[in-house]
């Protein structure tokens, strides 16, 4: 079959229109409504955890995801909730389920409008498990702040002290934003 220069062209188009399509589609899921909280809070994901065990690592995360949404008030701090998530991660062809590694990490951050992201390692002990979170800010991955790690015997039983980690982290970063802003008011 022989198609010609324009036949070419055109279906290059056609490729390029369906990736903004796509993009556009998923936009419009990961903003989601803002009716309850402030336009101006900072948003948070959770990614999969890595671990050797499946689905472990995204047990964590969205034990995580509900304890943050609980403990923290949306105006104060918008933690994605999984299904914006999920539906974000299909829409890339990425498995819910599956961790990412940490440039598509920061892409999924990106493309769900988070200004961080809380990452890391979980681990099946004998005692229970040993979590090894960070958290990341999604507009440079090299600036990042190891949380504690935990151990525990339940999963539950090592959400509650991240999440107050994650509290005492966010209270570094509200200086940080503002000497970002005063940065750019420079320039």
């Amino acid at each position: 079959v022989y198609l010609s220069h324009n036949a070419f062209w055109l279906a290059g188009i056609g490729m390029y229109m369906r990736r903004i399509l796509l993009f556009t589609c998923v936009a419009g899921i990961a903003v989601g409504p803002a009716s309850a909280r402030s336009p101006d809070a900072p948003r948070l994901t959770v990614m999969t955890f890595q671990s050797t065990e499946q689905g472990l690592g995204a047990k964590v995360a969205e034990t995580l995801r509900n304890r943050l949404s609980h403990d923290f008030p949306q105006q104060q701090l918008y933690t994605l909730p999984t299904n914006i998530v999920q539906r974000a991660l299909q829409a890339s062809s990425f498995p819910p389920s599956e961790p990412l590694d940490s440039s598509n990490e920061k892409l999924l951050a990106q493309m769900v409008h988070a200004a961080y992201y809380v990452t890391g390692t979980i681990t099946h002990t004998p005692s229970g498990y040993q979590l090894l979170p960070r958290l990341v800010l999604t507009r440079d991955p090299a600036l990042m702040q190891p949380l504690p790690a935990l151990t525990g015997p339940t999963i539950d039983a090592l959400v509650a002290p991240v999440s107050q980690a994650l509290r005492d982290a966010m209270k570094q970063m509200s200086a940080e934003q503002q000497c970002l802003a005063a940065t750019r008011n420079r320039n």
